[in-house]
C-alpha cells in the first residue's frame, strides 16, 4: 500500500476552495467525523 503526503503551505491553501481525497469504506466513516462529504468517488472538504 504507498501513502502518498504532500504538505501545502498556508498561502497555497488560502487559494483553494477545497481538498478532495479518496478513501476505503472504513476511512469515509473517518473523513465524514472530521467534515468531509462525498462527492461523486472523492470525499470533499470546503475550505
Amino acid at each position: 500500500m504507498e501513502i502518498r503526503y504532500e504538505r501545502l503551505t498556508e498561502k497555497e491553501l488560502s487559494t483553494l476552495g477545497a481538498v478532495w481525497i479518496t478513501a476505503s469504506d472504513m476511512g469515509v466513516l473517518l473523513y465524514t467525523d472530521f467534515g468531509f462529504v462525498r462527492n461523486g468517488k472523492f470525499m470533499q472538504y470546503k475550505l
